[in-house]
């Protein structure tokens, strides 16, 4: 019982570490747009990339500066 609940929580936890990999990438690339232009071509990507509620977390956070700049700048 224990082994599969250390189990369950080492999923856990890389899904987490990934998703947290993940945030801070796109939000790098957030800061690095410029343009309306390529602000809409990256959410296109994510559209392609993501599932409907990943893309309006990463849209959600992408739209707050302070958030923003502190998921870009993650340590790990």
């Amino acid at each position: 019982m224990m082994l599969v609940t250390l189990d369950i929580e080492k999923a856990w936890s890389e899904q987490l570490y990934e998703s947290r990999i993940c945030f801070k990438i796109e939000m790098q690339r957030v800061i690095e747009c410029h343009t309306d232009a390529e602000k809409i071509a990256l959410f296109e990507t994510w559209k392609k990339n993501y599932s409907e509620s990943r893309v309006n977390d990463l849209v959600k956070c992408a739209k707050d500066k302070v958030n923003r700049v502190k998921v870009a700048n993650w340590e790990f």
